[in-house]
């Protein structure tokens, strides 16, 4: 009993509160493309950029693009995606 009585209030003194997301396609495809080191192009502010994908972050209420050469992009100015079946090379960062 101890337990539960615990757990019930360390639930309320952290209460996350829901959050809702996007169903943007381009999420998942991108998300695996940054996995699998799949190129991508991908327009931006209405320019194509050729991304090497290394991370997709979630802050502040908006999703980013992180690429190699700090090259990033905001959901917000995502336009077309092309995934391509070619791969790269991941060095450290």
């Amino acid at each position: 009993m101890f337990a539960r009585d615990h757990m019930a209030r360390s639930v309320r003194h952290f209460r996350i509160p829901d959050v809702e997301f996007d169903h943007d396609p381009r999420v998942p495809a991108l998300a695996e493309a940054v996995c699998e080191q799949q190129v991508v192009r991908l327009d931006v502010g209405g320019e194509r950029s050729e991304f090497w994908p290394i991370r997709l972050l979630y802050k502040h209420a908006q999703r980013a693009l992180k690429g190699d050469k700090e090259k990033s992009a905001l959901q917000c100015d995502w336009g077309r995606i092309k995934i391509s079946s070619k791969r790269f090379e991941r060095g450290l960062d």
